[in-house]
């Protein structure tokens, strides 16, 4: 089972940041069964977020090796590049981690993050959180 992180925001999403050109982060248009996660969200327009491995296990930090997770520190950076852009578009931005098949479960808790926060090494995305980045 994999690991899901999805983004929603007030606005449709630029296309460019729905291509995978450099095979890494990137964000997708919901399908089938990932569509109620849209469920959880105060924004209409959701999507999946992908990692360098294709879901979102790019995002979880535990058990990497040193090598491994600098992979990962870069997806990092590369979703706060995506939120960057967002924010200049004058979009509200949240993110929601879940397993998948989960995605349509209730938030166990809602937390008031900052791009800075997600670019500490301490920081992981954890499951049935609702993000709002400020």
């Amino acid at each position: 089972m994999c690991f899901t992180l999805f983004l929603s925001t007030d606005k449709p999403v630029p296309e460019q940041m729905k291509e995978n050109s450099s095979g890494g982060v990137f964000l997708s248009e919901l399908t089938g069964q990932e569509k109620s996660a849209g469920e959880v969200f105060s924004y209409s327009h959701t999507y999946y977020v992908h990692s360098s491995d294709g879901c979102g296990c790019g995002f979880l930090k535990d058990g990497l090796t040193s090598e491994e997770i600098w992979v990962t520190l870069f997806d990092y950076y590369i979703l706060v590049e995506i939120i960057k852009q967002l924010f200049m578009l004058k979009q509200d931005v949240e993110l929601y981690a879940c397993w998948y098949a989960e995605q349509s479960a209730h938030p166990l808790q809602s937390i008031n993050i900052s791009l800075d926060d997600l670019l500490e090494n301490s920081f992981q995305f954890q499951e049935k959180v609702l993000y709002k980045l400020k």
